[in-house]
């Protein structure tokens, strides 16, 4: 199960529970920006030392801190574990773990081989410093009086959790240096300058950087694992102009590719496009249970069963491998195969139950009618979804329901979503106590009302076992496939696009260039 906590607005974290519904390009919306860079103001990629790479990505010089809250802080800070290349959550600050029977208290211990870029050495003190930090009243970056954090040693400390969902070994929690922070205001935490020109720990360390234009790295010398191969590395700004910058020659890879840089690029023998696959977020269709139609459970079986959800997939150009579900599940059920097969495209089937309901065929443009009412309602989305809500339009059609498209800022479509103000929604979301709980619980936007859906998510809010955590999702599931409070469309994609002299790469769990920075080597003999 997801953890729970806040993030600042805007951060990608928070983008995958609440931001765009187009998943290969899930900061389309920051890439559409452009920002003009000079050749004064970058190296151009030629000029860098060998084993180099240049990569272009989103934002500025603030990507290694909390003001954007990138994935590319990981080359820079390293998390306590992380997703390795089979999708296993793996030590990394933490070595070893254990925890009370209950789960709700975690004893975790500490490499001691790792040393921050200026040579002193990483200690729990650090990792205290840092929850006690980013939950500070002047900072609020992450949940207040979620945890307790005691440190036993330099290389050991507990966790106390306080509220269920709040994952001890966070992958997208990062950890900073007390000795260089603990004198700086924390009123100004989202300003320090610190931000810029960080001190990590991680596999590259800063060497220089132009605000807005780029920052240069180099390969960690006293890194605790695998020395890096590529020894020097620019972060180039290049917002807009990404993909020319790539069929230039100036960069090697794109830190994100939009779907159209992703069909350009294959058609180039130089390049390959990868893409990652999260399963634990999703893009899906919610039905508002007010809806004079929609509050009939057969009803939304029925558009469920006339949406071809994989052919959709093929539409999007989203990866074969792409699964279709009906249900949350927790990423340990997923793994272990321990998820419902997913309705089937049974169109005959739907119609039977339209019929069943008494929506039958009218008279007027093929649209079912019941009492002379036509079948009938307004599908919200934001800018991202009109290639989905254009071809669910058109399924729906075939079996006699009319969709009206209505397209609205984003802004607009979330706060229209938390108010219920919707017939149906395509949003992005995730299996956190928090997203279940706005759509199904007894306080559903949606209108969704089943005691026992409540009751299950009021067990999880108390429930720190992982064992008992798949039980109560176990109970989810049969309910969700009868109800189908909602149309599950497919999980989270991001896409990237590198040239062929970029080696290491690979799909779906190790796609992203600069967050697997280490593990990547450069093909010298590959010409650009």
């Amino acid at each position: 199960m997801q953890t729970g906590e806040a993030d600042q607005a805007g951060s990608p974290k928070d983008l995958l529970q609440n931001g765009p519904a187009r998943p290969h390009a899930i900061l389309g919306g920051v890439l559409s920006l452009t920002v003009l860079i000079t050749g004064a103001s970058c190296r151009p990629a030629e000029s860098v030392a060998p084993k180099s790479i240049t990569i272009a990505y989103c934002c500025d010089h603030r990507i290694w801190g909390p003001y954007w809250d990138m994935p590319a802080k990981f080359l820079m800070f390293q998390p306590l574990a992380a997703y390795d290349q089979d999708g296993e959550l793996v030590g990394r600050l933490a070595e070893s773990w254990d925890h009370s029977a209950d789960y709700r208290t975690w004893t975790i211990h500490l490499r001691t081989d790792v040393r921050w870029h200026d040579g002193v050495p990483f200690t729990a003190h650090d990792v205290q410093f840092t929850y006690e930090l980013v939950s500070h009243p002047d900072v609020l970056a992450g949940s207040p009086r979620a945890r307790t954090v005691r440190v036993l040693d330099d290389s050991t400390f507990t966790v106390q959790l306080h509220r269920a969902g709040i994952e001890p070994l966070d992958w997208w929690q990062v950890f900073y240096p007390k000795h260089v922070l603990e004198h700086l205001d924390p009123e100004e935490y989202w300003k320090w300058d610190f931000w810029s020109a960080p001190i990590g720990n991680g596999p590259y360390r800063y060497v220089r950087h132009i605000p807005f234009a780029m920052t240069e790295l180099e390969a960690n010398p006293d890194y605790y694992r695998d020395q890096p191969r590529i020894a020097r590395a620019v972060i180039k700004y290049v917002e807009g102009t990404a993909l020319t910058e790539l069929m230039a020659g100036n960069v090697d890879a794109l830190g994100w590719a939009g779907h159209s840089d992703v069909a350009f690029a294959a058609a180039d023998e130089r390049f390959r496009t990868y893409n990652d696959l999260w399963v634990g977020q999703y893009v899906g269709v919610l039905w508002s249970h007010r809806h004079p139609a929609l509050r009939d459970r057969r009803v939304r079986r029925a558009l469920t069963l006339a949406i071809d959800r994989e052919e959709l997939h093929r539409v999007i150009s989203l990866p074969s491998e792409t699964p279709v579900f009906d249900t949350p599940f927790t990423l340990r059920q997923y793994r272990r195969g321990d998820i419902p097969n997913p309705l089937p495209h049974d169109p005959e089937q739907a119609r039977t139950l339209l019929d069943a309901t008494g929506w039958r065929d009218g008279d007027v443009d093929g649209v079912r009618e019941r009492a002379g009412e036509p079948f009938r309602f307004s599908l919200l989305i934001s800018g991202e979804e009109a290639e989905e809500a254009v071809y669910i339009q058109e399924q729906l059609r075939r079996i006699g329901v009319h969709v009206e498209i209505e397209q609205l800022a984003l802004p607009l479509v979330r706060r229209r979503r938390r108010a219920g103000d919707f017939d149906a929604v395509i949003r992005m979301g995730g299996w956190d106590l928090s997203g279940l709980d706005q759509h199904y619980g007894a306080e559903s936007s949606a209108g969704y009302r089943e005691p026992t859906v409540a009751a299950i998510l009021d067990s999880l809010r108390n429930t720190w076992s992982p064992v008992e955590q798949d039980r109560l999702f176990g109970r989810l599931m049969p309910i969700f496939q009868r109800d189908m409070p909602m149309t599950y469309l497919y999980p989270q994609v991001t896409e990237y696009v590198a040239h062929r002299r970029v080696r290491g790469l690979e799909s779906p769990n190790r796609a992203a260039p600069v967050e697997n920075l280490e593990y990547l080597w450069i093909e010298e003999h590959e010409q650009r």
